[in-house]
């Protein structure tokens, strides 16, 4: 059928063989996963009970101050605002995460040079090696939003805030990239950037304190973290139902940001792997450690 629409046979066999190969990853990441089954139920059991725990702590905890300033501040319409705004920073974080370490943790990985001698393409090694984790964000993220709303969270769904997650995931995905590039040619775990970054993502990016209650040091600081505007965009457009045009401000330039640091990131990535695989070093990254 393939053949008669115009595909020739050798294409479609090798999209097969790379299907084939992505799935022989996933099998074998689930199968890893699924042979530790306590463990594995105890996990699910952990993530249910962490997700609770941070909402009572979102229902109980706050004051009534500080629920109107984020009510106000966010648009957010549901009864309790700090319940939104804090889930919906968890939550947004998860996501987000889902570009992070991808691509740094494969090619750090003393398994990545029988990787390259494959026949296997880079993308589907990637996806392949990372769909478990990815299937994991996806229903830690429905734990999320089941949790939140049998304790009344209210949030919303548009095309602001896909615009937001994606640019996000993006973001983070080309900071990752930047990251496997550095690591590819230092030799070390982790650059000065994400090692920043990574530092103060919870502290001042808005995800469990409200920056503009942070001492004025840790705001200059949120200032120029960038999933600080990520989970202020996604509060305003999923918590407050905000059309695109009201966060378009804030997010063309970090839109902007975005694509100019994947193109930095997709170079320096480009730069390292030539590098390594002509001095014959890929995979030896933090390779002092795994010894």
């Amino acid at each position: 059928m393939a053949a008669q629409q115009g595909m020739p046979p050798s294409r479609m066999s090798g999209f097969r063989s790379e299907l084939n190969v992505f799935y022989a990853f996933f099998y074998r990441s689930l199968v890893q996963q699924l042979s530790f089954r306590s463990w594995f139920v105890m996990r699910i059991l952990g993530m249910f009970v962490g997700v609770t725990t941070y909402s009572i702590f979102a229902k109980v905890v706050p004051s009534t101050e500080i629920a109107a300033q984020i009510a106000a501040q966010y648009h957010l319409t549901g009864k309790n605002p700090f319940l939104d705004f804090f889930l919906i920073g968890m939550l947004v974080q998860n996501m987000v995460a889902l570009g992070s370490a991808g691509i740094s943790g494969l090619v750090n990985s003393p398994f990545y040079p029988y990787y390259h001698a494959s026949p296997t393409r880079l993308i589907t090694v990637f996806f392949g090696n990372n769909a478990f984790r990815y299937l994991w964000v996806i229903i830690e993220t429905f734990a999320y939003i089941a949790v939140g709303l049998t304790f009344g969270m209210t949030f919303y769904m548009n095309f602001g805030f896909v615009l937001v997650l994606v640019t996000g995931i993006l973001l983070t995905f080309s900071l990752d990239l930047l990251s496997a590039g550095w690591n590819i040619i230092t030799k070390t775990g982790e650059d000065p950037l994400n090692w920043f970054l990574d530092l103060f993502s919870r502290l001042v990016t808005g995800s469990w304190i409200p920056v503009q209650n942070l001492p004025n040091w840790l705001q200059a600081i949120a200032a120029v973290h960038p999933q600080r505007y990520v989970n202020d965009m996604a509060r305003l457009t999923i918590g407050g139902n905000a059309p695109l045009r009201e966060i378009w401000p804030q997010l063309g330039p970090l839109m902007l940001i975005t694509a100019v640091i994947t193109v930095v990131g997709y170079r320096a990535f480009k730069y390292g792997f030539w590098k390594a695989r002509d001095e014959g070093t890929l995979g030896h990254a933090m390779s002092g450690f795994r010894r």
